[in-house]
Order: structure tokens, then sequence, then C-alpha cells
């Protein structure tokens, strides 16, 4: 955790309209990356920080089922929560 207070967002998978993955030089040293999740409404999007390499591209793809499908060349876990992940936390 980066901070000493932790948020919990609700999505719509329906809603997302934009998943970005960003890492850092210090983060792809680590195996880590940063998922965001943007939806139509709503301020910004939504961040999740420094979670696992692997755990970022599961966790984005069940964010929004579909939509990073065609950019992925081997299909990321599809049940239960990626690990690395705690459900219903999200970093602010």
């Amino acid at each position: 955790m980066r901070c000493g207070t932790c948020s919990t967002t609700a999505l719509r998978r329906s809603a997302v309209s934009t998943i970005v993955i960003r890492e850092s030089v210090l983060q792809r040293r680590l195996g880590l990356r940063s998922v965001s999740t943007m939806t139509a409404a709503g301020e910004g999007g939504y961040a999740t920080p420094d979670i696992g390499r692997d755990a970022a591209l599961a966790f984005a793809a069940q964010a929004a089922p579909g939509l990073l499908a065609p950019f992925l060349t081997t299909p990321p876990r599809p049940e239960g929560p990626p690990e690395g992940v705690t459900p219903g936390r999200s970093g602010a």
C-alpha cells in the first residue's frame, strides 16, 4: 500500500471504456504495473497501482471483458481474482 488510506470503488464492467496499463522503469525492474480504468461517467480514472505483471493483465481483462482480447497473445486466468489483487480494493 502506498499511503495510509484505502478506498473501494465498484465499477460496472459494461461501463468501462478504457484500460491503461503503465509500467515505469522501477516497476519494470520490480515486476509491477499500474492499471487505470476509465468510464464515460465519473472523475477521470480509477487507479490500481503496483500489482504484479501477470496479475495486471488478468485484472484488466476481468475489468472489461473482451476489451483487451485483440491485444493479448495468451489468455489471462479466467477464474477468481488475479494474484496480488484484493477484490474491492483500489489505490488512491
